[in-house]
């Protein structure tokens, strides 16, 4: 998924547009954490990624619909809880990145999953990490050109000209639900054809992050005063908008009759119930640079709670785990 750290303040459609401004932007829960990923992944590499630009299989090239951004981890389970998933969903992330969305509602819900994206390098880290966690027979990723995707193209599943051409003449199973997270930009070239699809049924739903289809701004090529894909007739949820997360339930159902089917929440586990169960080992996760990047903030929290922690951690190798919890089960506060 590729993002921004914010948000556009949702506007009434029985009100006129008004002109955009940054004091109109708004942050959710997790815009802190989608900031830093912004900063690593895009603004901090902006001359290696200018490298890219004349690539026409990369994230920085001339096809692509935005940077490779990934989302917020803290974000990816509000985002598959609101997608309401199940074994027999078939779930399609467009602009995938490394398919760690699709990874997770694969490994978690059981559905199956397609990974579309503009980057080849991101697709085969996405089929590479997915065969890391036993998940290939569940997740599919082919690189992508969002934009030539024709009308039809998404609902039977036969994708055509738009994948690269190693992957041309793949066929993958018609969606369910679709994601979608994208900058304003990107979404709104996409909404038409994301229209059209919805529109044409069997039930399909659509998710955004950060930004609503009827209230996406292209800022790169927009009208201040409105027009565009926040024109298009959307019926858009925003019963988890404080995690920027946005739902189209299918075409022909409102947006009361799905808020009223909403789930009702898990009931937390009791900790004593919770002490009886074993643990669940996910293996594959976590790149290397992943782990070294979560023992070096335990290690500086150790670092702050005391002169006694452990000097340093090995989480992912032998029992680093246990040391650190006898640290904390033996101190005074």
């Amino acid at each position: 998924p590729r993002s921004r750290a914010t948000t556009v303040q949702p506007r009434s459609r029985a009100t006129p547009a008004q002109p955009r401004s940054p004091a109109a932007l708004a942050m959710d829960l997790h815009s802190a954490e989608q900031h830093a990923n912004l900063s690593r992944f895009l603004l901090s590499r902006r001359e290696a990624l200018e490298r890219h630009a004349g690539e026409e299989w990369s994230s920085a090239g001339p096809k692509s619909v935005a940077p490779y951004v990934p989302c917020a981890s803290a974000r990816v389970g509000a985002l598959l809880h609101a997608a309401r998933l199940s074994e027999e969903d078939v779930v399609y992330d467009l602009g995938c990145g490394d398919g760690r969305v699709l990874h997770a509602a694969a490994a978690q819900h059981g559905c199956t999953c397609v990974g579309l994206d503009i980057d080849a390098d991101c697709i085969a880290e996405a089929s590479g990490r997915a065969a890391e966690q036993g998940l290939s027979s569940r997740c599919s990723f082919a690189a992508c050109d969002l934009l030539a995707l024709t009308t039809g193209a998404l609902r039977c599943g036969d994708l055509g000209d738009a994948l690269a051409p190693a992957e041309r003449g793949r066929r993958f199973p018609p969606p369910t639900a679709v994601l979608i997270f994208l900058t304003g930009h990107g979404l709104s070239r996409l909404a038409p054809l994301l229209h059209r699809e919805w529109e044409a049924g069997p039930a399909l739903r659509l998710l955004t992050c950060v930004e609503a289809l009827d209230d996406v701004f292209d800022y790169e090529e927009g009208d201040l005063f409105g027009g565009g894909a926040a024109e298009l007739a959307w019926a858009v949820s925003r019963a988890h908008v404080d995690h920027g997360v946005f739902v189209v339930p299918p075409h022909g159902m409102s947006v009361a009759e799905w808020e009223a089917a909403e789930p009702a929440p898990r009931t937390p586990i009791a900790p004593a119930v919770a002490d009886g169960l074993s643990a669940a080992v996910l293996e594959g996760l976590l790149g290397e640079a992943e782990m070294e990047a979560v023992c070096e903030l335990g290690e500086r929290m150790l670092r702050e709670q005391g002169e006694e922690a452990p000097p340093a951690l090995s989480l992912f190798e032998g029992d680093g785990v246990g040391a650190v919890e006898d640290f904390f089960h033996a101190a005074g506060e």
